[in-house]
């Protein structure tokens, strides 16, 4: 968590680093979400590999107490906020690389 917290207080936003800021009344959610990043739900892909289909929300409460974050109905509406935008962003970085692979595989005879 050091690491998040230094550069969202010492770093302008940078997007080739991945600095950022973060408002103070975020903080906690934003927290433990970084909390939560072993904590998701993985489905097998095929040849498309596993991806991730959810945070385990049987998880959330026992990392919110070992972070000494008090769960609220709050903050687990900005959980599943952050955890859509996470979903999409994955979904996305997803469908480049397949659409690479699909680029650069060799095709067969006469194609």
């Amino acid at each position: 968590m050091d690491r998040w917290a230094g550069r969202a207080a010492d770093q302008d936003d940078d997007p080739e680093t991945g600095h950022f800021r973060v408002r103070p009344d975020c903080w906690k959610a934003v927290s433990l979400f970084a909390a939560l990043e072993t904590q998701w739900q993985w489905v097998g892909g095929g040849l498309a590999g596993a991806e991730r289909t959810g945070l385990r929300y049987e998880a959330i409460e026992a990392t919110a107490g070992m972070a000494g974050i008090t769960m609220t109905a709050a903050l687990f509406s900005d959980l599943q906020l952050m955890e859509a935008a996470a979903l999409g962003e994955l979904a996305r970085i997803m469908k480049e690389r397949m659409d690479r692979l699909d680029r650069e595989r060799p095709r067969g005879r006469g194609r």
